[in-house]
Parts: structure tokens; C-alpha cells; sequence
């Protein structure tokens, strides 16, 4: 199955940019959306994960697409309705699951793309 990579969407303008996370090999995606999130994976398939940081929160949300649905339900054409999942989460919780996180993040004033790096 193709990959699809989302546009970036940030509404804070200092930085933005990519990132990509590895779940552990034992505990997977799935295993955190149900254990962690509350997610019946009988029922849903969870999608796409969201973690949002400040100072003193952590709130993670999973957006999972409802299986019955899916096929009982006409879908609007090009979207795909999914339920949110959110709820705060510690830390330790969260990077349990967490084999690794790459994160990138570039001030707009050049494309990254551009950059060659000479040290």
C-alpha cells in the first residue's frame, strides 16, 4: 500500500516541519490505541496520531475510522470519516511505546530540501 504523506498544518509561526515516529515492535500502534487510548479494535482501525506539548500538558489524540461504517455508510467523496480519540497522556506512558521520534523543524526562511550540509 502507497504511503500517503500528509501536508503540513501548523497554526504557530515560528517553526514547522516533518516528523516520523517508530512504535516498539512489541507494543505497536494498535496496542497503544487500545490500551492507552481506549480504542475497541474490533470496531475501529485507528488512523493517524496527534501529540500535542506545552509546558504542562500532553494531550494525545488518535483519529480511527469506524469498520462498519466504513462499508454500512456512503462516504463523502475524497474523505474519509474518522472518530477522534482524545485524552491526556504522561510522558512515561506515551514513550513506553516509543521506539524512537525524528522530528525537523525549519524556520520557512529556506527550503530544507536546499540545504547542503558542509561540516
Amino acid at each position: 500500500m502507497e504511503k500517503h504523506i500528509p501536508k503540513i498544518e501548523t497554526r504557530y509561526d515560528d517553526m514547522a516541519g516533518a516528523v516520523s515516529l517508530n512504535f516498539n515492535e512489541t507494543m505497536d500502534f494498535n496496542a497503544f490505541s487500545e490500551s492507552v487510548m481506549g480504542i475497541n479494535l474490533l470496531q475501529y482501525e485507528p488512523v493517524s496520531l496527534r501529540i500535542y506539548l506545552n509546558h504542562k500538558d500532553m494531550v494525545v489524540t488518535v483519529y480511527a475510522v469506524d469498520k462498519k461504517l466504513l462499508i454500512t455508510e456512503p462516504q463523502h467523496a475524497g474523505k474519509i470519516r474518522v472518530k477522534k480519540f482524545k485524552k491526556e497522556v504522561s510522558p512515561e506512558i506515551l514513550f513506553s511505546y516509543i521506539r524512537q521520534i525524528d522530528l525537523t523543524l525549519v524556520n520557512g526562511d529556506f527550503d530544507i530540501e536546499s540545504f547542503e550540509v558542509v561540516n
